[in-house]
C-alpha cells in the first residue's frame, strides 16, 4: 500500500515538538532558578540607580502634585511673560524642589532626633540586660508556688527563652556585628558604589519628575505603535487603577503609621515608659504591615519593657491596645478609606503568602497587590457577564438561585416552586398542569421584581 502525503501529519509532527520543546523548557527553568535569578539581579545591579530613581520618584509624585500651587504659575506667568510654553516648567522645578527639601529636611531629622536615642536605648538595653533578666526571673518564679510542678515548668520555660536572648545580645554576637560593621566600611569599593548609586538615583528621581508627561507618552506611543489598540487602551485602564490603588495604600500607611509612632511616643513619654524611643519606632515602623503588624511590634516591645518594670510593660500594652482600637476605628477609614475593596479574608491570604515568599517586604506589599488582582478579576469577570446580558451585581447573586439557559433571566430562590407544587396527584393534565405553573413562576418573578426595586 502506497504512503499518501497528508499535512495533517505536518501539523501533528510540529505540535508534537512543540510540546517536548516547552516541556524541556519548563524542566531547565524549574532546574535552573537559582542560576536564572541571579543572572537577573546581576543585570538590574547594572540599572541599581536608575531603579533608586524611578521608585523614588513614583512615591514621591503626589507630594510634587500637591506642591504645584497656583501661586507658582501666577509667578512663572509674570517672569515669563513672552514665553508662556515655560510657565509649566517654572511651576514644575518650584514643586520638585520644595518636594525634595522636605524629603531632606525630614531625613535630616529623623537622623538627628531619632537614631542617637534608638542607639543609646539598643546599649542601654544590652548593658543592662543580665540584670533585667534576673529580676524577670524572679517576678516569675514569685507567681507561682514555691517548689510547684507549676513554677518549675514557668521557670524551665524562662530560662529557654532566656538562654535565646542571651544568644542574640550575647558579647560574641555583638562582636561578630561589629566586625561585619568594619568590614562593610573597609570594602570602600562596595560602600562608595552604593553610595554613588543613592546619589546618581536622587538624580534620576528629580530628572523623571520633571519630563514625566514625556516619559509616559513615549511609552503609550511604543504601546500603540506594536500592540493591538484595544489591547493597549484595556492595559492602561488597568494600569491607572492599579496606581490609584498601590499609591494610595502606601502614601496612606505611611502617614497612619507615622501618627501612630508619634502618638506612642507621646503617650509612653506621659507614662514614663522605659525606651520609649526605640519601641516607639518599632510600633510605628511595623505599623506598616497591615493585621499583623501591631502584634509584630507590640509583643517584643512589652517584652523588653517586661524585662524592666512588668507594671510600665502592662501599661504599654494597655496603650498599644488604645492606639490600634483608635487607629482601626478612626484614622484608617479616614486615612485609607475602601482604597484596596478587601474583605478581611484575602487580606489575611495575601499577607500569609507575601510574608511566605519575600518576607518583611512581602507582607507590606501584599495587600495591595493582591486589592490590584482583585481589581482586575472583578472587572474582567464584570465586563463578561455585562457582554453575555447577565446580572452583574454581586448582591443580586446572593438570591438567584439559577440562570434560565435560553432566555438568560435570573430566577430567584423566592421564585422556585416547591416539588409539592408539582405534585402530579392533583388530577390535572399535564398540559393544564404546565400552564398554570407557568403563571404562577410569571406572578412570583414579578413580586420578587417589585419587592426587590422597593429594597
Amino acid at each position: 500500500m502506497q504512503f499518501k502525503w497528508d499535512r495533517k501529519y505536518l501539523y501533528w509532527g510540529l505540535t508534537a515538538f512543540a510540546v517536548i520543546l516547552g516541556v524541556l523548557v519548563i524542566y531547565l527553568v524549574l532546574t535552573n532558578l537559582a542560576s536564572i535569578f541571579s543572572g537577573i539581579s546581576y543585570v538590574l545591579g547594572a540599572f541599581r540607580a536608575v531603579i533608586y530613581g524611578i521608585v523614588l520618584a513614583y512615591l514621591l509624585n503626589p507630594l510634587v502634585k500637591l506642591m504645584e500651587f497656583p501661586i507658582f504659575t501666577e509667578w512663572g506667568e509674570g517672569i515669563f511673560k513672552k514665553k508662556p510654553e515655560k510657565v509649566k516648567g517654572f511651576t514644575r522645578a518650584l514643586a520638585v524642589t520644595l518636594t525634595m527639601l522636605i524629603v531632606v529636611i525630614v531625613l535630616a531629622l529623623l537622623l538627628w532626633m531619632v537614631l542617637p536615642k534608638l542607639y543609646e536605648s539598643i546599649i542601654t538595653l544590652v548593658g543592662n540586660l543580665p540584670s533585667y533578666l534576673a529580676s524577670a526571673r524572679k517576678t516569675v518564679a514569685g507567681m507561682f508556688t514555691e517548689g510547684s510542678d507549676i513554677q518549675k515548668n514557668a521557670l524551665s520555660i524562662f530560662d529557654s527563652l532566656k538562654d535565646s536572648i542571651t544568644g542574640v545580645f550575647s558579647t560574641e554576637s555583638v562582636n561578630q556585628l561589629r566586625n561585619i560593621v568594619t568590614q562593610l566600611f573597609t570594602s570602600l569599593y562596595g560602600v562608595a558604589r552604593e553610595l554613588v548609586n543613592l546619589i546618581v538615583g536622587f538624580v534620576v528621581s528629580v530628572y523623571v519628575m520633571m519630563n514625566k508627561e514625556k516619559f509616559c507618552a513615549q511609552a503609550k506611543k511604543f504601546l500603540y505603535a506594536h500592540l493591538r489598540t484595544g489591547w493597549v487602551t484595556r492595559f492602561l485602564q488597568k494600569l491607572r487603577a492599579s496606581n490609584h490603588i498601590f499609591i494610595g495604600f502606601i502614601g496612606g500607611k505611611i502617614i497612619d503609621s507615622l501618627v501612630i509612632g508619634i502618638s506612642c511616643y507621646i503617650m509612653c513619654a506621659i507614662f514614663r515608659i522605659p525606651y520609649k524611643e526605640l519601641v516607639s519606632v518599632l510600633v510605628g515602623v511595623t505599623n506598616m504591615i497591615p493585621f499583623f503588624g501591631p502584634f509584630i511590634g507590640a509583643i517584643p516591645s512589652a517584652l523588653i519593657i517586661l524585662m524592666v518594670d512588668p507594671i510600665k510593660s502592662l501599661t504599654f500594652l494597655i496603650i498599644i491596645i488604645v492606639l490600634q482600637q483608635l487607629d482601626g476605628n478612626i484614622l484608617q477609614p479616614r486615612i485609607l478609606g475602601h482604597i484596596t475593596g478587601l474583605n478581611g479574608f484575602w487580606v489575611l491570604v495575601s499577607l500569609v503568602v507575601g510574608g511566605y515568599f519575600f518576607g518583611v517586604i512581602g507582607m507590606l506589599l501584599a495587600v495591595p497587590f493582591m486589592a490590584i488582582i482583585y481589581a482586575w478579576i472583578k472587572t474582567n469577570t464584570e465586563t463578561r457577564l455585562k457582554k453575555r446580558g447577565l446580572v452583574s451585581d454581586t448582591d443580586d447573586y446572593k438570591e438567584i438561585a439559577y440562570i434560565e439557559p435560553a432566555t438568560k433571566e435570573p430566577v430567584y430562590f423566592s421564585q422556585m416552586i416547591p416539588e409539592s407544587a408539582e405534585d402530579p396527584e392533583d388530577g390535572l393534565p399535564p398540559e393544564k398542569r404546565e400552564t398554570l405553573l407557568i403563571k404562577l413562576r410569571k406572578v412570583l418573578k414579578k413580586r420578587a421584581g417589585q419587592r426587590h426595586n422597593d429594597e
